[in-house]
Parts: C-alpha cells; sequence; structure tokens
C-alpha cells in the first residue's frame, strides 16, 4: 500500500479518476434512495451536521409564523379559578354526585312505574 504523498502525479490523477467515478455511483445510488426515504443514515457525519444546521437555521423562521401570543392576565385569571375550584372540599363534591344520582333514580324510577302499569293492563 502506498501513502497519498509517495504517488506520482499520474498515480494521482488515475486514483482521483477511480475514485471519482466510485463516488459518482455511491452518490446516485443514495440519491434515488433520497427519492424514496429521505432520512439522516444516508448522509455522512459532516452531511449530517450540515442538514441540521441548515434545519436549524429554517426553523425559527417559520416558528415565528405560528407564534401564539397569550395574555398573562387571562392565564393568572384562570390560575386562580382553577385553585378555588381545587379549594372545594371533597364531601361537597360527594353531596353534588349522590344528588345527580337520586334524581337521576327518581325519573328513571317513574318512568320503569309507568312502564309497569302499562305492562299490567
Amino acid at each position: 500500500m502506498v501513502k497519498i504523498p509517495d504517488l506520482t502525479n499520474k498515480q494521482l490523477v488515475s486514483q482521483i479518476s477511480k475514485y471519482a467515478k466510485i463516488l459518482a455511483q455511491l452518490t446516485g445510488e443514495r440519491d434515488k434512495r433520497t427519492q424514496v426515504n429521505d432520512t439522516d443514515d444516508l448522509y455522512t457525519k459532516s452531511e449530517v451536521e450540515q442538514r441540521i444546521k441548515a434545519r436549524a437555521a429554517t426553523a425559527p423562521a417559520a416558528e415565528e409564523d405560528n407564534l401564539l401570543s397569550f395574555d398573562d392576565e387571562e392565564i393568572n385569571a384562570m390560575d386562580d379559578l382553577a385553585s378555588k375550584q381545587d379549594i372545594k372540599s371533597e364531601g361537597e363534591d360527594e353531596e353534588v354526585r349522590v344528588t345527580q344520582l337520586l334524581k337521576l333514580s327518581k325519573e328513571d324510577l317513574a318512568a320503569l312505574q309507568a312502564n309497569k302499569k302499562k305492562i299490567q293492563k
């Protein structure tokens, strides 16, 4: 194996043309594969770094278009309301739930009694 600095000019040109053909074939195959599924694993480390930098450069511009602005006062009011609702005792919640269940049960009971009278006749 010969070191690159030890190559003659003719050998150097020969090696460049040989590897240029191989490189062209490899990049051609990669281009075909990227048309199907363009993933970072088809690129060298330096190319991946360049792609990441390019994405980072274009990403802030896209994000600026879709930014939401929030009103701090409105957020604070919503937080206060949520904290007040959390303060309710669990007993109150249970009473409300039981009351609602009893109301539903009375309505269902009335409907069932009406159906029962119809069936008996």
